[in-house]
């Protein structure tokens, strides 16, 4: 037996005790070849479908090196395998947040300027994204309404005393040169007297004459309180005239009435901010005004 033979008889045994028995193929020559099992060839990457966020691929490989010859075993294992790609984290671009408001408007009316301000978080910038566009601070107009005005008074305008001679009352008047706007305050009257005197009298009494009282408010709106009431003299005794009679001061009762019941408590909801615009009170054109500032309106 020469060696060819041996050699196809190992190679028979061999597959023998794999579990698989090859038999060799005659050449031209009609030697038997020796069999030559198949080997893999190199992994053939798939296409990830994702370019980051990590995705899924198939590999594949082909059962050409070398390739099963003369009855050779094909090669075991798969010919493709998943695997996860492209795991790094996506780029996320930055994202601007709403506009917050910072600090209070330069000017309380007339037109003021206050600054806004606003945070790249929503989201960060992250994994390389790119960030926000744009300012991240601006400034606004704000509180663009009139300012209130208060009104001015000119001059007051005498008329004739009631009295030739002694003391005597004269009526006096005035006109507004300008006018409250934009709920703007007035205060004091466009007329009224004043004691006047041109000479003095022949020797006769003068008696003393009150004025009018003056009432003071309540220091209660219900429940019961006291008033103060005040005059004064308005024509001193003169030339042994009477003196006038009772007191310069009276103080009674008022708002005796029971108060209603308590059913919240008197505050400004609208802070300290109601007493810096109290003049809306009793402007008409901000009726939320009362509501919101009750106490600051004596409304409660």
């Amino acid at each position: 037996m020469d060696s060819t033979h041996v050699f196809i008889g190992l190679l028979a045994v061999l597959n023998l005790v794999n579990g698989v028995y090859i038999k060799g193929k005659k050449g031209a020559d009609g030697v038997k070849k020796a069999p030559v099992n198949g080997g893999w060839g190199d992994w053939i990457l798939g296409e990830c479908p994702v370019t980051c966020g990590g995705g899924s691929r198939k590999n594949y490989r082909k059962c050409n090196n070398p390739i099963p010859q003369n009855g050779g075993a094909y090669c075991t294992g798969s010919e493709s395998i998943e695997e996860g790609c492209n795991p790094l984290p996506c780029p996320v671009d930055g994202g601007w947040n709403d506009w917050v408001v910072v600090g209070e408007c330069s000017e309380p009316c007339g037109g003021g300027v206050r600054t806004m301000s606003r945070e790249c978080n929503n989201p960060y910038p992250q994994h390389g994204g790119a960030p926000c566009v744009g300012p991240r601070v601006q400034s606004e107009n704000c509180n663009q309404q009139e300012c209130p005005v208060d009104c001015i008074w000119g001059e007051w305008e005498y008329g004739d005393c009631s009295e030739d001679c002694g003391w005597g009352m004269a009526p006096i008047m005035r006109i507004k040169v300008q006018r409250e706007m934009f709920g703007g305050r007035c205060e004091g009257v466009s007329y009224g007297q004043i004691k006047c005197h041109l000479r003095e009298c022949d020797t006769l009494p003068v008696h003393c004459e009150w004025d009018e009282w003056i009432y003071g408010a309540c220091s209660v709106t219900c429940g019961g309180g006291t008033q103060w009431n005040t005059r004064v003299v308005a024509v001193a005794a003169e030339n042994g005239g009477e003196q006038c009679q009772g007191d310069d001061l009276e103080i009674e009762s008022c708002n005796t009435e029971a108060c209603p019941p308590i059913a919240e408590p008197c505050v400004d909801t609208y802070h300290s901010n109601c007493v810096n615009y109290v003049w809306a009170c009793t402007d008409t054109r901000y009726p939320w005004f009362r509501d919101v500032c009750r106490k600051t309106c004596d409304l409660c």
